[in-house]
């Protein structure tokens, strides 16, 4: 059985060492990296970052990242990020991030240079799966401490949560999981629960694993913090090579 995503965009980051698949929604998408160049990615560059930490398969860190749209109401959350002026990036447009060294069960979170909501028109957003819009996110947290200054800003927050668990991993639901339907990608720590949907879309996403072999991986989710879900991404590229999952 195949689960049935349909794939848009990808692209090689030059310079990071990582290349990305991409799946696009209604109101997000979801960005699977692994490493394509490791001499790139322990770069001067780029390792102070610590996106290799989150890329070691024989790390118990999580695997995990979050992108938050850049807006006014994001700047306390990244009052004390780091910049990164990635060399796919122009001059000048820096990416903040908050690499959560204090507790690497935690995502790998970041907001990138660009202001607001933009729209992919371009990009495929209907599933054979059904799935439609993200309604809420919750990360699973090896090395919870509730009292984190990180995990306290998401207080109040309905659609992010962060709570324990026994591995680090990521549970995704859409369309509010109306029929409690649930599937699980065990290799990837990834769950989606979800309303199906009959559409006409062609299948990209099988659901019997890695056909692949990855040097290592992340997730990245673009979201927003503040009452709605939106989506970011930078200018695409394509990527020369494709591996399925």
């Amino acid at each position: 059985m195949q689960f049935g995503l349909t794939e848009g965009s990808s692209r090689v980051h030059v310079g990071q060492g990582t290349a990305n698949r991409k799946f696009y929604f209604g109101n997000f998408f979801l960005e699977i990296l692994w490493v394509h160049n490791e001499e790139e990615l322990k770069s001067d560059i780029t390792k102070p970052t610590g996106l290799w930490q989150r890329a070691d398969f024989n790390s118990t860190n999580s695997p995990f990242g979050l992108c938050i749209v850049n807006t006014d109401e994001t700047e306390k959350l990244f009052d004390n990020a780091i910049k990164y002026q990635p060399a796919y990036f122009p001059n000048g447009l820096n990416i903040d991030l908050l690499k959560n060294e204090q507790n690497l069960s935690l995502p790998w979170t970041f907001r990138l240079p660009f202001k607001g909501q933009k729209k992919n028109e371009t990009e495929p957003t209907k599933h054979k799966c059904g799935l439609k819009n993200l309604t809420s996110v919750e990360f699973g947290i090896s090395n919870f401490d509730q009292t984190d200054k990180f995990i306290l800003q998401f207080i109040g927050q309905e659609k992010i949560k962060f709570n324990f668990s026994a591995t680090n991993n990521l549970t995704l639901t859409f369309d509010d999981n109306k029929k409690g339907l649930t599937k699980e990608f065990e290799k990837l720590n990834l769950k989606i629960k979800y309303l199906q949907r009959k559409t006409t879309a062609n299948t990209g996403f099988a659901s019997g694993g890695l056909k692949c072999k990855l040097g290592a991986f992340y997730f990245y989710l673009s979201s927003v913090l503040v009452d709605s879900f939106v989506l970011r991404n930078p200018p695409e590229r394509k990527a020369r090579n494709r591996c399925q999952i």
